[in-house]
């Protein structure tokens, strides 16, 4: 299965399940996680605008698909766009309680022990070995993330463009597959009702940090 990724960051939104309910729901009120990211020290480091940021993911149920993103997660970001090879560093931890996948059933289904397991394992941390710069605006990042105590290598292709004042605009998308992070146990272990494909979507918008 390809692993090609998107943050910034996962990033890391994985699948849901649960039927009935299909209009959009808030995410249910699981006490909320620790977010603890690395502060990197270096000359380019970024500050994430998590208003205009997300991270977001595509997924299917009974062969259909439908979006859903994470309210709470953090990001530490040390980047020089013109050398990224030399200075460049990414960090993401989601609070895997905060998913709203769209419907309260999927809500209520992903935090518990056969999905992601929060009780027990509340995060998911996306931490990159190395970037590089392609050409032009685009760039990939090498890394490893972490969901349920399962940590598996992810390529993030993403593009990035600093506008005129400044700021720093990222977005890429990464197809992760969720068996092989142990999410979806007993009858969702097969992908007959919930696909194993979860395509991960990243918007982030920076400042230069004073």
């Amino acid at each position: 299965m390809k692993k090609s990724l998107l943050a910034a960051l996962s990033l890391m939104a994985l699948a849901a399940c649960g039927g009935g309910e299909e209009a959009r729901a808030p995410a249910n009120d699981a006490p909320a996680a620790e977010l603890a990211v690395t502060d990197f020290a270096g000359a380019n480091l970024w500050v994430v605008d998590r208003e205009a940021s997300m991270i977001g993911f595509v997924a299917s149920q009974n062969q259909r698909e439908f979006e859903g993103s994470f309210g709470r997660w953090d990001a530490s970001i040390l980047l020089n766009p013109e050398d990224p090879e030399a200075e460049g560093q990414l960090e993401a931890v989601v609070d895997l309680s905060s998913v709203d996948a769209g419907s309260r059933d999927r809500n209520e289904a992903l935090p518990e022990e056969g999905w992601f397991n929060t009780a027990l394992h509340p995060t998911a941390t996306y931490r990159s070995t190395g970037i590089t710069a392609i050409d032009g605006e685009n760039y990939v990042a090498e890394g490893t993330l972490t969901i349920k105590g399962v940590t598996q290598p992810v390529t993030m292709p993403f593009t990035l463009r600093i506008t005129e004042d400044g700021r720093a605009i990222a977005d890429g998308s990464v197809e992760l597959d969720r068996s092989q992070f142990g999410i979806g146990q007993g009858e969702f272990a097969d992908d007959r009702w919930v696909g194993f494909g979860v395509e991960v979507r990243l918007h982030m918008e920076a400042t230069p940090a004073e």
